[in-house]
This record gives C-alpha cells, structure tokens and sequence, in this order.
C-alpha cells in the first residue's frame, strides 16, 4: 500500500505514533480509512487545517496515503494529520465560473474509462478522459461495456483503437461471467484501478463482478429514449477486493473538462504530435501551409478531420483553463506537476528500453 517516498515521508514527520492508512472514502463529516492488514474500514476524521485549506489539490481525496493518529486502543476515531506524496492523480476542471481543479482520485495504477454500447458512446469524450488520465501518471485502459447489445466489434475496434498508441481496449458485457477474464490482465493484488465514466455505462455493476463477492454498490436503469443513465453513485469510495487490488467507484461525469493536462494531450495524441515533427516549418499552423504533414495525413486519409479537430480544441481549452485560473489567482500550493513529469518520463524511457516495469 505505501511505497519508499511514502514511507520515507511518514518517517520524516518525527512522530512514531502517526501510522499510514488509505482514504476510503471522504465528506463533509467525516472520512473512512483502511489501514494495512485490516478488512474493515475505520471512520475517522481531518486535522482542523485541511478544512482551512483552499487548495483543494492540497486536500486529500480517495486513494490517497494520509498519516493517521489512533489513540493506544486503537479508537474508532482517527484523526488524519498529514498528506503523503502522490504517486499519481486524477484531475479535471471543476464546474463552474472560477478556474478550478477536481482532484477525483490519487495513488492510481490504472483507470479504467468506461463507456457502453449505444447512442451515449462517444469517441471524442474518450479521448477527453484518456489526456485527463496520462497527464495525472497513471495507465489509461478503454473498456467498452455493454457488448451484449447489437454491435459491430471490428467496426468499434477500427475506431476507438486510434484514439491513443498503446491504450489497451477492453470490449466486454458486465452481464457476462467472463467480463471478470476480460479485465483480468489490469486487475491484480496491490493494484490500485479507477472506474470513470458518464451515468448508466456500467461502472457499478462492472465494480461488482470484479470484487468478487456481494457488495452494497446500488444501479439503476438507463433511458431507452437516448440511452442516458442516472447517477447511483454519488460519492467516491475505495473497495478491496477479493483478488488484493483496490477498486474505486465514481459518480458519473457527463463532462470532463481538462486542467493542466498539456503532457497528458501529448501522450493520447502521439501520432499528431509525432506527424507535427515532420511539417516543413517549424512554426506550423497546421492550416494549409507549404509542407505540412499533419495536412497531408488529413488529406490522404491516414488522420481523420475530427480527430485533428478534437486535439486542437482541446489544445484551446488547457490554455484557456490556465489562464482563467491565473487571472482568479488561482496558486496550486503544493504542486504535483514535478512529480507526474518524472513519472512520465521514466515510463517514456522504459517503453524506448523495451522494460515493462520498474
């Protein structure tokens, strides 16, 4: 659960009675923790200054490493005193009219983006969701549910199988026994997953079958008129399943607006960013210029328009986001972009390198 940064930085706070745990679960009243070798969830509660804190990636959230005071009984009451470092996170544009960012999830290995067969299945929000994922340093995994429903698999493969190199796809039915085969390779003991996703794609149910066991996660029904579900999920929680991994379920977002997620846009759309190193001039507008590759993909088919034109939208809005953010005065306090760079960049070398893992 905790690794050598985590554990180096629990030591560093000078206080043998701080033990770590995991955030289960967080709101307004209080938090639920599990801690290492312990089935149950312990309810606890956050140090005065995390309320006084308005940063809120300063705050900690589901999946997070957090040092915790227990009393010498070990009470039901703990209290969180410290964040510990994050090894990933998984971050998008708060709603609403000031610039601010959502911290969803932290400590993920892999997020399963979740969509379903059906009028609701959209390309373009997949790839929102696959530069949110990469920026935050954790794995992207496309899992298309559903597939029960009448469908053209070689034609779904053909064009979601574009939308970033390397990002495995998963088309699977949560009502099929074998969904649980389907997502064996990304769930294993240790591993920490994220189910993302709109309302009514499955996430719960999907949940359910990988825990292995009868847990409380309530589902609704989808709209037959346009496929759209509700929200069953209305907070964040952290399950442990029966196979070791780490489970967290999350309330249905219809959008996903992108927060500081240049590096993660670069990364789901290599082969535009690999075909812009190529344009003639270094300075290309990609709009018609002599030599432009990107142009030249487009025009002989190997680029789809829409595909070019989702990048560059999104291209706008991270610039806007950050400059809406800067002009509300908007400072992260304690900031992770350092740490998901050399994540990323370490990863990026090992691919080169042919290494797998650490």
């Amino acid at each position: 659960m905790i690794d050598d940064a985590q554990r180096s930085a629990l030591a560093e706070l000078g206080d043998p009675a701080l033990v770590a745990a995991r955030v289960a679960s967080i709101s307004r009243e209080h938090v639920e923790l599990r801690f290492d070798g312990v089935a149950d969830v312990v309810r606890g509660e956050l140090a005065a200054r995390f309320a006084r804190d308005d940063d809120p990636l300063a705050r900690p959230t589901v999946g997070d490493l957090v040092a915790v005071r227990r009393d010498d009984a070990g009470a039901a009451v703990a209290r969180v005193e410290a964040l510990l470092p994050r090894r990933s996170v998984f971050v998008r544009a708060a709603a609403g009219r000031r610039a601010r960012p959502q911290l969803v999830a932290a400590n993920v290995d892999r997020v399963l983006i979740v969509g379903a067969v059906g009028a609701e299945l959209s390309a373009r929000r997949i790839e929102r969701y696959i530069a949110a994922v990469l920026a935050g340093g954790a794995e992207a995994c496309v899992v298309i549910n559903k597939c029960d429903r009448p469908h053209d698999a070689a034609a779904l493969r053909a064009e979601l199988g574009m939308l970033a190199p390397g990002v495995p796809l998963v088309l699977t039915s949560a009502v099929d026994e074998r969904c649980v085969s389907d997502l064996a390779p990304y769930v294993g003991e240790g591993v920490t997953l994220a189910l993302v996703g709109s309302s009514g794609v499955g996430k719960s149910t999907l949940i359910r079958r990988l825990l292995g066991r009868g847990e409380a996660i309530s589902t609704a029904a989808v709209r037959e008129a346009d496929d759209k579900g509700r929200h069953t999920t209305t907070r964040r929680t952290l399950y442990l399943a029966e196979s070791g991994a780490l489970i967290i379920d999350t309330p249905g977002m219809r959008e996903i607006g992108l927060w500081d997620a240049d590096e993660g846009l670069e990364q789901a759309f290599a082969d535009i960013v690999a075909l812009a190193e190529s344009c003639h001039f270094r300075d290309c507008a990609h709009a018609g210029e002599p030599g432009c590759a990107i142009d030249g993909a487009v025009q002989a088919g190997h680029l789809p328009e829409a595909r070019l034109a989702s990048y560059q939208r999104l291209q706008r809005e991270i610039v806007a986001n950050a400059r809406r953010a800067e002009e509300g005065g908007y400072r992260a306090k304690r900031a992770f972009k350092p740490i998901s760079r050399a994540i990323r960049a370490r990863k990026r070398a090992h691919r080169k390198l042919g290494i797998d893992k650490d």
